[in-house]
């Protein structure tokens, strides 16, 4: 539900763009901050998610790290026009997160995020999903329950955070409306699409 794409391709365009990191999957980020704040352990935590309807009942893509591989795979074209292939990314979930994991991190001053992180280096775009130990003093480790959270470094703007709801029926929604009503308020119009170099 996060508006990101737009603002990468008409209010940073003047930028460019650094690296991309963060929390992109609204089920997963409700499950690991259940496990912190309650100390429940992750099938529980799983369980309460599906029965507020923020999990699927196959809630592998979530779980597993793979949506959030397909959202950083797009964020990575959109910024520095390179396509990376969502299967290649180096992607690790949560399955293995314990509530001691979260205790400790918190111990650590940290919180454990599932992240999705692209940097472009000498030319080449680079990205990873995995759980991470995040600093208090980064502004991703405040970012809880079903809310996304990504931060933009541009070389112009310098950081910029992009917040809001990502997952449930209603932020889903939004952002499906809202792609219908772009198409249809430019159905005349000719779409050139973005000539991207597909990643080695």
């Amino acid at each position: 539900g996060i508006p990101i794409i737009r603002p990468l391709q008409t209010d940073l365009a003047s930028n460019e763009i650094l690296s991309i990191s963060g929390i992109l999957n609204g089920t997963t980020n409700f499950i690991l901050t259940k496990m912190k704040n309650e100390g429940t352990d992750f099938s529980q935590a799983l369980k309460l998610a599906q029965e507020k309807g923020y999990a699927e009942a196959d809630p592998t893509a979530d779980v597993e790290g793979i949506d959030a591989a397909r959202k950083i795979a797009i964020l990575a074209a959109l910024s520095f026009g390179i396509l990376l292939d969502p299967n290649k990314i180096p992607t690790e979930g949560i399955t293995g997160i314990t509530a001691e994991h979260t205790a400790t991190a918190d111990a650590l001053g940290c919180t454990v995020k599932l992240v999705g992180h692209t940097e472009r280096i000498n030319g080449k775009a680079f990205a990873a999903v995995s759980p991470y130990l995040v600093p208090v003093s980064n502004p991703i480790n405040h970012v809880d329950d079903v809310f996304n959270g990504i931060l933009v470094d541009a070389n112009m703007l310098g950081r910029a955070l992009f917040y809001g709801a990502g997952a449930g029926k209603l932020p889903t929604a939004s952002a499906v409306v809202a792609d219908i009503i772009d198409i249809l308020s430019h159905k005349a119009e000719e779409r050139i699409l973005p000539k991207w170099k597909i990643a080695e």
